[in-house]
């Protein structure tokens, strides 16, 4: 089976981030997939849809996804807004749940907290989850916005997930029900474990970063590359490609950024 992860989006119609436009990137995005992965069986975008959270970048984002081959599903990121986004695609509540393509449970986390950069699970979420994950009937994924872990970045971990350790202890307690857990958020590659579960990052669609290991700040990385990741499961094996959507740019040093307010 094939899954498409997409992060970190930050539409923003009109306007550019790190030298490139974000509705193109997302365009483009769909469009490779369109053409060479319409046999996926789920595509899951792991929050920060938008950088302002306003109806008229989430009506962007359905425009986009309008009639597309492979059923979307959407998570919050820290620049997300939930009532924004109800207000375009319906619903009410967190955007949290599991679905199950390919009969595999897939855990969709909502992370968001309204005018913060650090996420939580707080109010009920991580109890969704533990419920999720008790009533499994298979080994599945997990997928979130905000990092499960620290990645020994401050600027990163200082607003991080609030009750990560809370996350870790559910994780721990139901390990043999999770494959893998996938974030976004960070916008550079990072791997690591939680509770001996493996945790990935998915890139940005359109700001890589790099890591600044000293001081709270973030750093744009123009010699980075953007994409997605697909993710191949067969029997009780997985494994994922991150898939470029363009070459590193030459001669673009200059673009480089340290801000205190994230990535572009």
């Amino acid at each position: 089976m094939k899954i498409v992860l997409f992060s970190d989006a930050h539409l923003m119609p009109g306007r550019m981030a790190c030298g490139r436009d974000p509705v193109a990137q997302l365009s483009s995005a769909l469009a490779d997939v369109a053409a060479n992965h319409a046999d996926a069986a789920a595509l899951f975008v792991l929050g920060d849809l938008t950088h302002d959270g306003g109806p008229r970048e989430y009506g962007a984002l359905a425009a986009a996804v309008k009639g597309f081959p492979v059923p979307v599903h959407f998570l919050m990121g820290n620049h997300d807004s939930r009532v924004a986004y109800r207000e375009v695609f319906g619903g009410q509540g967190y955007v949290q749940g599991t679905v199950e393509p390919g009969g595999i449970p897939f855990h969709l986390l909502d992370t968001l907290e309204d005018g913060q950069v650090a996420g939580s699970l707080g109010n009920g979420r991580l109890e969704d989850l533990e419920r999720s994950l008790a009533h499994s009937h298979a080994p599945g994924f997990v997928l979130m916005h905000h990092p499960p872990i620290s990645i020994g970045v401050p600027a990163f971990d200082l607003e991080g997930l609030s009750d990560r350790a809370d996350l870790h202890r559910c994780i721990a307690r139901h390990s043999s029900k999770i494959r893998a857990v996938f974030f976004g958020h960070c916008h550079m590659p990072v791997g690591g474990s939680v509770a001996g579960v493996p945790a990935l990052c998915i890139p940005s669609l359109v700001s890589p970063s790099m890591p600044v290991f000293d001081r709270p700040v973030y750093r744009s990385n123009p010699m980075g590359t953007v994409g997605y990741s697909i993710l191949l499961v067969e029997g009780p094996d997985f494994v994922i490609h991150n898939i470029n959507l363009e070459p590193r740019p030459a001669g673009r040093a200059d673009l480089q950024q340290e801000t205190a307010h994230g990535v572009c």
